[in-house]
């Protein structure tokens, strides 16, 4: 057992495929999540597709942050001991713009900052929630080669772990 922790797995795959990550962090003073405690990852959403070279959220996703909370909050159980929210940001498969670059580096800070602004989203909207959900942060490569289907690529996906009794 871990004192005051948890360890999951999650990866980042797509539909039918399994997602991994391994994390451990404090649940609350005192607890214990057993090492190999069984952790369900299920998909609660995503946000998207943000605007090339943003990670701006504007009242247009707020119906979307609203389903993310809500999915959260269906998915969560009455014997809940901990919660991780992941949040996949994903990069543009395209080259930064000039002006894009004086913000962001690389395309992988522009997708761990989309990632960074729905936490904040999701930190405020899920504040009074019992377990306070913890967040884990990644990026991933586009997913799309084509350039028609670069706009899907400029999003965020969520899942949700809960670690029970």
């Amino acid at each position: 057992a871990l004192e005051a922790g948890v360890a999951c797995g999650l990866g980042a795959g797509g539909p039918g495929r399994a997602v991994g990550i391994w994390w451990y962090h404090p649940i609350t003073p005192g607890g214990v999540v057993p090492v190999n405690t069984d952790l369900q990852t299920i998909s609660i959403g995503d946000i998207g597709p943000f605007p090339p070279c943003s990670a701006d959220l504007s009242s247009a996703y707020d119906t979307s942050l609203s389903l993310l909370a809500q999915n959260y909050r269906d998915r969560m159980r009455p014997n809940a001991r901990a919660a991780l929210i992941i949040l996949v940001g994903s990069a543009d498969n395209q080259r930064l713009a000039p002006h894009c670059l004086a913000r962001f580096a690389t395309n992988d800070q522009l997708a761990m900052a989309r990632a960074i602004r729905v936490r904040t989203e999701l930190e405020r909207r899920l504040s009074g929630e019992n377990p306070q959900p913890r967040y884990v942060l990644l990026s991933a490569g586009p997913r799309h080669l084509e350039a028609k289907d670069r706009e899907q690529d400029r999003a965020v996906d969520a899942w949700v772990a809960v670690a029970t009794n």
